[in-house]
């Protein structure tokens, strides 16, 4: 009785301790922004966390937006957005460009960035549709968005030959002479050269 008492004290204090470590609590508002919509991005400094991923109410902090297009980003098309403290947390705020199907929000200060605090999004076109492969790219990035997954799973011909031109485009970025787009639920295999597609279905 007596050992389960010390390890159930000593459970409790490790949990006290792990939940005094808190990183950046990073949040955007609206959590899958149109095209063109401003967004909200707010950054709760961390507690107790290593001090090289500490920032304090007087840093100079920023917010750093990436794109992805196509499942691809550059570091030359973040864009680095002012926040300001109002009291109680940093705000900043920037309207989302438009052709980007997911993102990707992290914190940074002119001497330092901080990995572990971000906020990850899935882009709507600015009628509020998903763009095509967005559901795709929000996973690369680690976005979970739900609310449409049939639109991949189950694409609109359309959507298709979204995919398709987009296959090609890597194609010619990586000199591949041949790529497939795959869709795992229907079985649906559809083959894409630089020049030619064609469609091949699984029995």
């Amino acid at each position: 009785m007596a050992n389960n008492g010390i390890q159930l004290a000593i459970a409790l204090i490790l949990a006290g301790a792990f939940a005094r470590l808190a990183p950046a609590q990073v949040t955007m508002a609206p959590e899958s922004p149109r095209w063109g919509e401003t967004i909200t991005i707010t950054a709760d400094p961390p507690v107790g966390v290593n001090e090289t991923q500490r920032f304090y109410k007087s840093d100079q902090l920023y917010a750093v937006l990436q794109q992805y297009h196509q499942a691809l980003g550059s570091p030359r098309d973040a864009l680095t957005v002012p926040m300001a403290w109002d009291g109680r947390r940093f705000v900043g705020r920037v309207a989302l460009p438009e052709g980007c199907e997911a993102g990707l929000v992290t914190l940074a200060t002119p001497e330092r960035y901080f990995d572990t605090a971000r906020a990850r999004f899935v882009c709507r076109k600015s009628d509020g549709s998903l763009p095509p492969g967005s559901v795709i790219a929000g996973l690369f990035v680690g976005a979970g968005n739900k609310s449409n997954w049939k639109s991949d799973v189950a694409p609109s011909e359309r959507n298709r030959s979204a995919y398709q031109q987009q296959l090609g485009q890597y194609l010619r970025i990586l000199h591949a002479q041949r790529g497939a787009v795959v869709y795992m639920t229907s079985g649906r295999i559809d083959w894409v050269t630089r020049d030619l597609i064609e469609h091949v279905y699984r029995d």
